[in-house]
């Protein structure tokens, strides 16, 4: 297993909405970014150190083919482990 392959979400704001979007470095240094799904989340009001918004799941029922934060998490660790 190559530990080299790293991750992270972004929350993308489109014409239609919020989306997930994965980027991803791998071994060879290349960086790419794939777009998972349309984001049910909403601004929590908090940031990280660098001033990133903090996003938490939206309130009400998900719908279908959105993602959660949670579910996105895991969809990112499904899609890195098949590169690694």
């Amino acid at each position: 297993m190559d530990a080299r392959i790293t991750g992270h979400l972004i929350v993308d704001a489109r014409l239609n909405g919020r989306v997930y979007v994965a980027s991803f470095a791998q071994a060879g240094g290349d960086k790419t970014r794939r777009v998972l799904g349309p984001a049910w989340v909403r601004d929590s009001g908090r940031q990280t150190a660098r001033g990133a918004i903090i996003w938490r799941a939206a309130d009400g029922h998900c719908p279908g083919g959105h993602l959660t934060p949670q579910a996105a998490k895991a969809e990112l660790d499904r899609l890195l482990a098949t590169l690694r």
